[in-house]
């Protein structure tokens, strides 16, 4: 509030309001809304407000308790951060819509708004300090999100981050992407055995069986898994499964990161 007259609060075309929000509400019944549940807000500071929808409005949030499940860290759409992620479920109904104001070139502005109760920003944000580092190891210990159907979601499946190149900036330096690992590895068990013969006196030997891939997840719309070309050569009809391509490596020989990815054949791209 300024003085006595309420916040001028708006909503700018940068503002991200979710669209299944935009089903039900506009941007000035979002901005009355918000300042109703916090009408004393100061101009000059951030502010976090969750208010409830009228009993006619339900929507969905991806915010959920894992309840044990397994979670995986990916990346979501453009965010550059790692999120924590549940698979095989469902969003929730909820009627709680959270949104997020502050000053924006000198003005209150909607930053966000979205289905759901506020939650702590992700471990992996930067602009953490202790406090709130600790505040949000603690909640998402319990917490994760699942992906949305609309968004793409990638999950590294190998052992180690993968860095995936970017377009170049306005400087022409190389820009990186990357998708840490997940916490969790797709493997495919195999056996080798001697074929009886030897090259320079080194035997010869050679894989001779290829079990199921195990730690795969079953497809899930907008997620994108990435697994080890080993892995990936044992699959057929996954086409949500990729493999690191193109690699690039720096001055020593050592591989930094991928400019491309192989997909998974499906049954029309072989011949026999």
């Amino acid at each position: 509030m300024v003085g006595n007259a309420p916040l001028a609060l708006r909503v700018t075309p940068e503002s991200h309001i979710h669209p299944s929000l935009r089903l039900f509400f506009d941007d000035a019944e979002i901005v009355k809304l918000a300042l109703a549940a916090l009408p004393d807000a100061d101009a000059s500071r951030v502010h976090v407000v969750t208010f409830r929808a009228p009993s006619k409005y339900v929507g969905r949030t991806n915010l959920v308790q894992h309840d044990g499940a397994p979670v995986y860290l990916g990346v979501r759409g453009s965010r550059s951060t790692a999120s924590r992620l549940v698979l095989g479920r469902e969003a929730a109904f909820t009627r709680d819509v959270t949104v997020v104001y502050g000053p924006h070139e000198g003005r209150p502005t909607v930053f966000t708004a979205y289905w759901g109760k506020a939650a702590p920003r992700e471990p992996g944000d930067p602009s953490h300090d202790t406090a709130s580092f600790a505040e949000s190891i603690e909640f998402w210990r319990e917490h994760a999100l699942v992906p949305e159907p609309g968004e793409q979601t990638v999950i590294n499946l190998t052992p180690h981050a993968i860095n995936v190149a970017q377009p170049e900036d306005a400087n022409g330096e190389r820009v990186w992407r990357t998708v840490p690992a997940s916490g969790h590895v797709a493997r495919v068990a195999s056996s080798t055995r001697s074929i009886g013969t030897s090259v320079l006196g080194a035997p010869v030997k050679a894989t001779t069986t290829r079990g199921a891939v195990g730690g795969l997840p079953d497809e899930q719309e907008g997620v994108v898994f990435v697994v080890s070309g080993f892995v990936r050569s044992a699959l057929i009809g996954r086409p949500d499964v990729v493999s690191p391509g193109a690699l690039v490596r720096d001055a020593a020989g050592d591989v930094i990161g991928c400019t491309e990815f192989v997909g998974v054949l499906t049954d029309d791209d072989i011949p026999f």
